[in-house]
């Protein structure tokens, strides 16, 4: 199969690659492995250019991977702008993948970080964000007395250089004259740089390295183009800049030096970068997305020509949580289960875990953080089958007829649809049912209880029943969540809690945690 651009081959790697020692660039020595090693791939060309996607493609693509009975769909690509369930491919193929059994993982895309940029959000896919990684690349850069620490890869140290501030310009594409000014001032020093675009025009006016920040975005290492920048905090650029004035008034020239760069552990992990596409769910707003997020952030992939490079985006997040979502298929058959997509799709969210609940984005974050080894035996699933999915598209408005065509719809009414997240608008009151399946091997007993995040008045959220009660024989129990609001005691416009059901603990058995986010939004 012909790999134009890399970007399949490298979500490839990503999923299923044997761990092997190489070096990143060339240059630095790095042991990369995809998320299993033993797995057997299928790979399917749709397209030759980037956003150049034919639909009949698509589904083709689908359907040969529905004949050659895959366990999970990988797709790491999106539609530029937003569509409907109706007017998107992706959704019709990935429909057809799941009445076969089949779970499509998806790409979230990278648009953030405005709200509801989030794609690939029909309710019977993965959606998945980016995070940042356990370990990242740091670099250490020394200016006249003090130290600083930055993200980025650098295989090589520097010479003492001088140091400069990049100018303030009027105009965001400098004259001939300007840049003229600029080569002078900068040529062969390290530059203070307030943007990332400010460091590429540093770097054409001849500039030896960059230190750059961005407000409101969280530094990690991009992409080494044998030019050496580096993304710093914000309070390390300010630091940088009071020293530099202190300097100035002495009229003393600074010096700087950069270091080679570290592989540590990353102070900054799980947590989801500026690119991530952020929810809600633009077309239903009861949908929570994206899912969960998963490594997207300074991956090391192979390019064409066989170097191993740093890149970053949700599509190298999504073959990670497709990889495990196979493993986790594989383990329920070994159960002796034949599980439904959506029972996948349900372990993966209901295992994931947050660091700090109390300061997640649901938005940003869905339900957390892939946690694969409790995914492998979840306790209980959310069930969603084909027919259900069809009756909320029939309930969201869609035209019968077409449905009929697309979806091949013969069903009821219904504009719920018993997802493993929730996210409601309310006024007053409103009931939420949902039907909870057991995946076992011996009886069990659950208790339900809600975890508020956002501090606030005017909430009651109840479950009935609280106490739910399944065996071998009878694996599905029904349950409703009940919110009730006050209006006048309410003051914060949407609230985040947690449905959690905790399993009865019995000595010698593994104590079963099902975590569901609640999403509640003033209307």
């Amino acid at each position: 199969m012909n790999d134009c651009s890399g970007h399949g081959t490298q979500c490839a790697v990503v999923a299923a690659s044997r761990r092997i020692k190489t070096k990143l660039y060339g240059t630095f020595p790095i042991t990369i492995e995809g998320a299993v090693s033993a797995v057997e791939l299928y790979s399917y060309k749709i397209t030759w250019k980037y956003y150049n996607f034919i639909p009949d493609n698509f589904m083709e693509a689908f359907k040969a991977a529905i004949r050659d009975e895959v366990d999970i769909i990988s797709v790491s690509l999106s539609h530029p702008e937003k569509h409907d369930y109706y007017t998107t491919f992706i959704a019709h193929a990935s429909f057809l993948a799941m009445k076969h059994g089949i779970l499509t993982v998806a790409a979230g895309g990278n648009y953030g970080p405005l709200k509801e940029t989030v794609r690939n959000f029909a309710p019977w896919m993965v959606t998945v964000g980016a995070s940042t990684s356990e370990k990242t690349f740091r670099t250490r850069v020394k200016l006249g007395s003090i130290e600083v620490e930055g993200s980025s890869f650098n295989p090589f140290k520097t010479e003492l250089l001088p140091f400069e501030v990049f100018p303030t310009l009027k105009n965001s594409k400098p004259s001939p004259v300007v840049k003229a000014k600029l080569r002078e001032l900068l040529e062969g020093c390290i530059v203070l740089c307030d943007t990332y675009q400010e460091s590429r025009m540093a770097e054409k006016a001849g500039a030896k390295a960059t230190l750059y920040r961005e407000r409101d975005k969280l530094p990690f290492a991009r992409s080494w183009k044998k030019f050496t920048a580096i993304w710093i905090p914000c309070e390390e650029a300010a630091r940088i800049l009071h020293y530099t004035r202190e300097k100035n008034k002495s009229g003393t020239q600074i010096m700087a030096k950069i270091f080679q760069c570290m592989r540590v552990d990353n102070p900054n992990s799980f947590k989801v970068p500026h690119f991530s596409s952020r929810g809600p769910n633009p077309i239903t707003k009861e949908i929570l997305k994206p899912d969960l997020c998963a490594p997207g952030v300074e991956i090391c992939v192979p390019e064409l020509r066989g170097q191993i490079v740093l890149l970053h985006g949700t599509s190298f997040a999504c073959p990670h949580v497709a990889a495990k979502a196979g493993l986790i298929k594989r383990e329920f058959e070994k159960n002796g289960l034949k599980p439904l997509a959506s029972w996948i799709h349900s372990a993966i969210i209901t295992t994931a875990f947050s660091p700090d609940r109390k300061v997640a984005d649901v938005y940003s974050e869905g339900a957390g953080f892939i946690n694969f080894l409790e995914a492998l035996d979840p306790g209980l699933v959310y069930a969603c089958d084909e027919k259900e999915f069809v009756n909320f598209l029939v309930g969201q408005g869609y035209n019968k007829r077409s449905l009929r065509k697309i979806f091949e719809w013969n069903g009821d009414k219904t504009k719920a649809i018993k997802y493993c997240s929730t996210k409601t608008k309310i006024q007053y009151s409103v009931d939420i049912p949902r039907n909870l399946t057991y995946v076992g091997s011996t009886s069990s007993t659950y208790k339900a209880e809600v975890e508020i995040q956002t501090s606030t008045e005017g909430i009651e959220i109840e479950v009935e029943p609280k106490i739910l009660d399944f065996t071998c024989k009878d694996r599905m129990q029904h349950f409703t969540v009940n919110v009730s609001v006050n209006q006048q005691l309410w003051t914060t416009e949407v609230v985040t809690a947690y449905l959690i059901w905790s399993e009865k603990e019995v000595k010698g058995s593994k104590h079963h945690i099902v975590r569901s986010p609640i999403v509640i939004i003033k209307k």
